[in-house]
C-alpha cells in the first residue's frame, strides 16, 4: 500500500466522519466509527513526511499556514455541531512534528560522548515530548497529548512493526479508558477505540513507496469540506 493509497482512505475516512455530524448530529453512527480510522493514518503520515522532507522549514511553514488558515471554518463545525471551540488537528500534527523533531536533536549526538551524557540527553528529549503534548492538551488541540504521542510513537518504533502495534493499541487504550469507565464501558465507546485501531490494519500494509503525489490535496480539502458542511447546516 502506497503512500498515496493511505492518505485517500485518510481522506475519505475523515469526510464520512464529519458528514455523520451533519446527517445524524453527534450521536452513534456507523459513519463515525469509519471516521476513526482517519486521524492515525494523518499521524503516521507526518512520520514519513518528517522522514522524507528536504527542508523541515518549509515542512513547517506548510503546515503552520494551513492551521491558521483551517481554524475559522474548524472553530464554525465545532461549535455548530459540539458547542465549543478548540483548535484544529493540524495544530496537533505540527507539535507531534516538533515532538519527533526535538527528540531527534537531543538524541543526535557524537558516538564519542560519555553514555551517561547520551542517556541524559535522550532523557531530556522524553521530558520534552511529554511536555510538548501536555501543550497540546492545554491549549485545547483536536485529539490533545493523545495526537502528539501516538505520532511520537509511530516515529520511536517505526523500524520495529510489533512494538508500534503495542505502543499504539497501549496508547489508544489510555486515551479511551477514562470515557470507557465514565460510560461504564458502554458499546458505543468500546467500538470507537476498536475502531480507532483499525488504521493499523492499512499502516501495516504500506510498503514504503509515495504513490501519486497528492501533497496539497489535504491542506485544500481540510478547510474546503469543513467550510461546505457549515454552509449546508445553515441552508438545510
Amino acid at each position: 500500500m502506497t503512500s498515496f493509497l493511505l492518505k485517500l482512505i485518510a481522506i475519505i475516512t475523515m469526510l464520512f466522519d464529519h458528514t455523520s455530524l451533519l446527517l445524524y448530529g453527534p450521536g452513534f453512527s456507523w459513519m463515525r466509527c469509519v471516521g476513526r480510522i482517519a486521524f492515525p493514518i494523518f499521524a503516521f503520515q507526518i512520520c514519513e513526511g518528517y522522514l522524507h522532507t528536504h527542508n523541515i522549514n518549509k515542512y513547517y511553514t506548510r503546515l503552520i499556514i494551513f492551521a491558521i488558515f483551517s481554524e475559522i471554518p474548524f472553530a464554525c463545525f465545532t461549535y455548530i455541531f459540539f458547542g465549543s471551540v478548540s483548535l484544529n488537528v493540524i495544530f496537533t500534527l505540527i507539535l507531534g512534528l516538533f515532538s519527533i523533531h526535538i527528540y531527534d536533536i537531543f538524541t543526535s549526538i557524537p558516538n564519542n560522548k560519555q553514555k551517561e551524557v547520551q542517556q541524559f540527553y535522550k532523557f531530556v528529549a522524553f521530558v520534552l515530548v511529554l511536555l510538548i503534548s501536555f501543550l497540546a492538551q492545554t491549549i485545547n488541540t483536536d485529539y490533545g497529548y493523545f495526537g502528539v504521542l501516538l505520532i511520537f510513537s509511530f516515529y520511536i518504533f517505526r523500524n520495529n512493526k510489533k512494538l508500534m502495534n503495542l505502543s499504539v493499541i497501549l496508547l489508544t487504550f489510555i486515551y479511551f479508558l477514562p470515557h470507557l469507565i465514565q460510560s461504564h464501558f458502554h458499546r458505543y465507546l468500546v467500538i470507537l477505540f476498536l475502531c480507532t485501531l483499525l488504521p493499523l490494519i492499512f499502516i501495516n500494509l504500506y510498503n514504503k513507496t509515495k504513490g501519486k503525489d497528492i501533497k496539497w490535496l489535504f491542506y485544500i480539502f481540510y478547510p474546503l469540506h469543513l467550510t461546505i458542511i457549515c454552509i449546508l447546516h445553515f441552508i438545510f
